[in-house]
């Protein structure tokens, strides 16, 4: 699991830009494929070429959406994620 946060504010915006495109759930979990997982479905890593994790394309565009823009520290954040998620 992720070793790194993001603060309260910028979760609840996030949360809100979730919610609006994938239902309602206000947590953080892995989903059935033990995926990271915010809102009801959103994950800020998806799979991508070569069966290796990446950012989502969007993520920061969908965050814009959301009022949010994403400090470096956050950033790096999901680049934690997917380095942690593709060294198993």
């Amino acid at each position: 699991m992720p070793t790194n946060t993001i603060d309260q504010q910028t979760f609840e915006r996030a949360y809100q830009r979730a919610r609006d495109l994938e239902g309602q759930r206000k947590d953080h979990h892995l989903d059935h494929k033990n995926v990271d997982t915010f809102g009801r479905g959103y994950t800020p890593v998806v799979m991508g070429r070569e069966d290796r994790w990446v950012r989502r394309p969007n993520l920061k565009e969908d965050f814009a959406q959301a009022g949010v823009q994403l400090t470096s520290t956050q950033d790096k954040a999901f680049d934690t994620i997917v380095r942690e998620r593709n060294a198993g």
